[in-house]
């Protein structure tokens, strides 16, 4: 298994720049979870998250208009990940590291 963690870049149409976004609470974020998948495949990673991670596949309905990119911010071996999800954990946090 695999720790990957997902970077989801949004656009918020009505809050075109960052600092407009951190004035109406409009972050980016970053999806943490277990994955079989290499970092090569990653089409069948998002849609295996669909499938297994409640949270996931919420999250990626709720905001499907807002999602801009998507990219691995990191894929590693599960025993050297930074998150230490378990197998059915999906983490997602704000990110505010945006350019501002």
């Amino acid at each position: 298994m695999f720790e990957v963690q997902l970077y989801v870049e949004m656009h918020y149409p009505h809050a075109t720049n960052w600092e407009e976004r951190i004035s109406e609470g409009l972050p980016d974020y970053n999806i943490t979870f277990l994955t079989k998948h290499t970092f090569e495949e990653f089409e069948e990673m998002i849609a295996e998250a669909e499938d297994t991670l409640p949270n996931f596949k919420d999250f990626m309905s709720d905001y499907k208009d807002e999602i801009n990119d998507i990219s691995i911010e990191y894929h590693c071996p599960q025993e050297e990940g930074l998150e230490e999800p378990e197998e059915d954990d999906c983490f997602i946090e704000e990110n505010w590291c945006g350019n501002a």
